[in-house]
C-alpha cells in the first residue's frame, strides 16, 4: 500500500490551556489518509470537524501531536513553504461565508490561481475540471448567496424555493381525474404498480408541472394504477449534492428512503417501482440511492409511456406533424445511457425527429 498523503497522530488541540474557559476540542485523534481516498467526516455541531481539517491543512496549530502532508510536518515548515502548500498541495472549501459574496463559485474556486499568475483561461479551464469532479458544474455560475439561500430552504422546506410541503398537491387540484395520494387515499401500495415520484420542479415550477399533469393523466388514460407521496414527499437531495453539500444529500436522501420503504413495506423488491419525470431524479433515486442500500425499479417517464403504446394501452390520436429535435439531459442520456426512449416516444407522436449535430453520447 502507498503511503498516506495526509497523516495526522495523537493530535491534541486545546483552546485557552489552563484557562477557567479551556476547551478542549481535539484530543489523541489519529488519522490516515491515503492517496485517491475520499473521506467524509462527519458527527454533531461542535465535536471538532472543523478543527480537525484546520489543523490538517495548516491553519490551526495543534497543542500536542503532529500533522504530516506529503511526508511534511507541517509544525516544520516554513511560512513560504506553507503558501506553497495551500497553492497547489492542499486545498480548503470553507462555508459561504468564507467565499467572496461578488465572485461566482468558478471565480472562487479559480482565486488561488489568480496570485500565481496563470491566464483567465488556465484557471478557468482548470477550475471547470475541479467542479466536474465533484459533479457541482452546474452550480459555477451561481453566488456563494444563492448556494447559502439553497441550503436553507432544503433543510428548512424540504426543497430548493422554500415553498410548504402543502404545495405540493397544488396541482391535483388543476387536474379532473383522480390522483391517489398515499396517507390520504391509500394506506398501503397493496393494488398499485407504480409510486410516482413528482419531484420539487414537478410540485412546484409551473413548466415542470405541465410535464406533471400531461404524463398523469396518461397513465390515468392506460389504466395503470399509480399513488403519489404528495405533502409526504420531500427533496431527494440532489441538488445538495449537485452543489457540494454531501452532508446535507447523506440527511434529505435518508429521509426520502425512509419514506419511500414505508410505502413499499411488505412489496417484494421485484414490485418496487417508481416513475419518475425528472432526470436528477431518475439518476438520484435509481442509482444513487444504491449506496444507501435500497433496489428499487426506477424508470423515466418516457420509457413507460412506451411501454404502454407497445401494449396499446396507450394509442397517439391526433399525429404531431412537425420536425423536432431532442437535447438528450445529462443525466438520462450522458450519466444513465437513456437515448432510445425519447426518441421513440417522439415518433410515436407522429413527429419527424431531426437530430442535432452533437447528439446522445
Amino acid at each position: 500500500m502507498n503511503d498516506p498523503i495526509i497523516q495526522v497522530e495523537h493530535l491534541k488541540v486545546i483552546y485557552n490551556k489552563g484557562k477557567q474557559n479551556e476547551v478542549r476540542s481535539l484530543f489523541d485523534v489519529s488519522v490516515k489518509i491515503y492517496p485517491k481516498e475520499y473521506v467524509i467526516i462527519y458527527g454533531p455541531s461542535g465535536c471538532g470537524k472543523s478543527t480537525l481539517l484546520y489543523s490538517m491543512s495548516g491553519l490551526q496549530a495543534p497543542t500536542e501531536g503532529q500533522v504530516t502532508v506529503e511526508g511534511r510536518n507541517l509544525s516544520q515548515i516554513s511560512k513560504k513553504d506553507m503558501v506553497e502548500l495551500h497553492q497547489v498541495g492542499i486545498g480548503m472549501v470553507f462555508q459561504a461565508f468564507y467565499l467572496i459574496a461578488s465572485l461566482s463559485v468558478l471565480e472562487n474556486v479559480c482565486l488561488p490561481k489568480v496570485f500565481r499568475g496563470e491566464s483567465k483561461k488556465e484557471r478557468q479551464e482548470e477550475g471547470v475540471k475541479l467542479l466536474h469532479r465533484f459533479s457541482i458544474v452546474e452550480q459555477a455560475k451561481k453566488f456563494p448567496s444563492e448556494l447559502s439561500g439553497l441550503f436553507k430552504n432544503l433543510e428548512n422546506k424540504g426543497n430548493p424555493w422554500g415553498q410548504n410541503a402543502s404545495g405540493r398537491t397544488a396541482w391535483i387540484d388543476e387536474v379532473d381525474f383522480d390522483v391517489p395520494v398515499y396517507g390520504e387515499d391509500a394506506d398501503s401500495f397493496d393494488g398499485y404498480e407504480y409510486l410516482f415520484w413528482v419531484g420539487c420542479a414537478g410540485a412546484y415550477d409551473d413548466r415542470a408541472k405541465k410535464t406533471t399533469k400531461a404524463v398523469a393523466e396518461l397513465l390515468a388514460v392506460a389504466g395503470v394504477k399509480y399513488l403519489v407521496l404528495g405533502a409526504g414527499e420531500s427533496c431527494n437531495g440532489d441538488s445538495a449534492r449537485r452543489s457540494g453539500n454531501e452532508f446535507l444529500f447523506q440527511q434529505l436522501a435518508q429521509q426520502a428512503v425512509e419514506t419511500i420503504n414505508g410505502v413499499f413495506e411488505g412489496v417484494e423488491t421485484v414490485d418496487r417501482k417508481i416513475v419518475v419525470t425528472c432526470p436528477h431524479c431518475f439518476n438520484t433515486l435509481g442509482r444513487e440511492y444504491r449506496q444507501l442500500g435500497t433496489n428499487y425499479t426506477v424508470l423515466h417517464h418516457t420509457q413507460l409511456l412506451n411501454r404502454l403504446i407497445r401494449d396499446n394501452k396507450l394509442v397517439p390520436v391526433t399525429p404531431v406533424s412537425q420536425d423536432v429535435t431532442y437535447h438528450d439531459p445529462c443525466y438520462l442520456g450522458r450519466h444513465n445511457k437513456v437515448y432510445e426512449a425519447p426518441r421513440e416516444r417522439i415518433e410515436a407522436a407522429g413527429a419527424t425527429l431531426t437530430e442535432m449535430p452533437r447528439n446522445a453520447e
